[in-house]
């Protein structure tokens, strides 16, 4: 059947794309083990809803915490979905083992959704995403319970009472700044005025040096941030702190009872208003019209693409003699170089699919349609009306585009490429050096340049700027804390001594850089072509010449 609406091929992606679920509750029957007609209908009508469609499905029946750790590599390993109970605890927090084992999955690169399959009414859903905001959020509990007790203190000086202040009304404001990010400027200035209202203008001043403080440590990042943390802490919520957290970016839809967490989509559904059997159409449903955006449908459709072209990979090349191959290994200088030419071998195979005009991504036939019936033209007028938002969503397509995405072996050494931030002792620059030195010079750095690595240097430029300018600049976009930033890179190329006990990217790289004695901390690697046409402009620096002619310059 040939698909052509957009509705007929995001439900072909959706469908290939989650072939593998696991179903964990605490109230589910368990194969040859008594059981509740309640856990036998709940099994039952969760397995018939995702057989129906063909669709591979495994029943765990959670225990306790610890049986699931013993199991964790079952329940989430080669799986595409991840349904889960909000009250899988009967002791102490309810949701405790969830969120934790949330958090587990969204580290799975296979694992892109999770569903919720709760008791808990639709009404307060927003609880739901607010815990989980809550669990991945990076506060330190003790820090946060100074802050408060710091708060009280300030507060009791004044007359005032803590509980009074921060009521019911209160909390719900600094719950609205997590649940809607969009809006959270606004919501801060109605908690400062409602505060201020409690209180008075002087005692909120105080609360406010308070906080500033703490950034000024770097504690926190921003006023609202701190609030936002206190928020946590006066709601109960389960605070692990920055050394669990995993999640870059949480993105939160509490209209349509979604959460995104990094690239995991989260839905939310009610186990009485969506029955069991109904649960596999109405979550894809959700996927589709709700959490689901076009590229979004786009880059599961090419990790099914990729899935299905990766069964081609090895076809023909059985025909070579392992001997060639073994000879070609035991020649290869360095050795480094042959697992690299496997590595590209297997690479262009599997991708060999993105120029074949016979299987090329759906999703492209249908994106007049999609642009048409969200209305992007007009949503795009708002978009570009809002210099910050755009600038960095353009700002990040240039990231991809010239950011090479790879895990570097441990203690790799300088690679033609490589993007390194100055430090100065504990101070962090918005300095940069980029290698351009040849990288089969990088690889015998000893030998071939006795150490001396070619470098260019760029300073922290202007986002609009550089959007502006395009790709008739030399800038790079990288990523700092979330943040897209850009490097305006010079046009000189100088040598840096680097000594081979600090040629490691995992460490702090010693350097002089003139008179001054610097720290190099790796920060990413830009792609061949990208890193070198910032090269070729270095190098072609020293061949200018200066000449002198006679002139009337003075005379305009």
């Amino acid at each position: 059947m040939k698909l052509n609406s957009f509705e007929d091929v995001a439900n072909e992606i959706i469908s290939k794309s989650i072939g593998s679920i696991m179903f964990i509750d605490d109230d589910l029957a368990e194969p040859f083990e008594p059981s509740t007609d309640s856990e036998t209908e709940l099994s039952r009508g969760v397995y018939q809803s995702f057989r129906r469609e063909d669709r591979s499905i495994d029943l765990y029946k959670f225990k306790d915490f610890e049986d699931w750790q013993n199991r964790s590599n079952y329940t989430l390993e080669g799986r595409d979905l991840l349904i889960l109970d909000w009250q899988l605890s009967k002791v102490g927090v309810e949701h405790s083992p969830t969120v934790a084992i949330i958090a587990e999955a969204i580290k799975r690169p296979n694992l892109h959704f999770i569903c919720i399959y709760t008791s808990t009414p639709s009404r307060d859903f927003s609880e739901i995403i607010y815990a989980i905001n809550s669990y991945f959020a990076p506060f330190s509990k003790d820090i946060l319970e100074e802050d408060k007790k710091a708060i009280e203190e300030i507060l009791e000086n004044n007359g005032f009472e803590f509980k009074k202040i921060f009521d019911e009304d209160v909390q719900a404001l600094l719950k609205e700044m997590v649940l809607y990010k969009d809006r959270a400027g606004i919501i801060f200035k109605d908690l400062t005025n409602k505060i201020q209202e409690k209180s008075n203008n002087e005692v909120f001043k105080e609360i406010r040096q308070h906080f500033i403080e703490r950034i000024k440590k770097k504690v926190y990042n921003s006023l609202p941030y701190c609030f936002c943390g206190l928020g946590f802490l006066l709601a109960g919520e389960d605070i692990r702190g920055s050394s669990i957290n995993e999640a870059e970016e949480i993105k939160n839809n509490v209209k349509q009872n979604f959460l995104v967490v990094n690239h995991t989509i989260i839905v939310i559904n009610n186990k009485t208003e969506i029955k069991p059997q109904n649960l596999y159409e109405r979550f894809k449903q959700a996927i589709i019209h709700n959490s689901g955006n076009f590229l979004t449908l786009m880059a599961l459709e090419m990790r099914n693409l990729f899935k299905e072209s990766s069964g081609f990979i090895g076809k023909d090349i059985d025909s070579i003699n392992e001997l060639a191959f073994f000879h070609h290994r035991e020649n290869s200088i360095p050795s480094e170089s042959f697992y690299d030419f496997l590595r590209e071998l297997w690479k262009s195979q599997a991708a060999s699919f993105l120029y074949d005009e016979e299987r090329q991504p759906k999703i492209f036939r249908t994106l007049d349609e999609y642009k048409d019936q969200k209305g992007i033209n007009e949503q795009m007028t708002q978009f570009l009306a809002s210099p910050q938002e755009y600038q960095q969503h353009l700002g990040k397509l240039n990231f991809y585009y010239n950011n090479l995405v790879t895990t570097r072996k441990k203690n790799d050494e300088v690679r033609f490429g490589d993007i390194f931030r100055i430090h100065n002792g504990d101070d962090i620059t918005d300095q940069y050096l980029l290698c351009i030195t040849a990288h089969c010079d990088c690889l015998y750095a000893q030998d071939k340049i006795n150490n001396m690595f070619y470098f260019v240097k760029g300073s922290k430029g202007n986002l609009q700027n550089a959007l502006r300018g395009g790709d008739t600049e030399f800038n790079s976009y990288i990523t700092n804390s979330g943040t897209i930033d850009v490097i305006n890179w010079f046009n000189k190329p100088f040598t840096v001594y680097i000594s081979p006990k600090f040629n490691n990217i995992q460490n702090s790289i010693e350097v002089d850089l003139g008179a001054d004695r610097r720290n190099l901390i790796y920060h990413s690697t830009l792609k061949e072509n990208y890193a070198q046409r910032i090269a070729n402009n270095a190098f072609v620096y020293p061949f200018h010449v200066g000449i002198y002619f006679a002139d009337t310059k003075s005379l305009k």
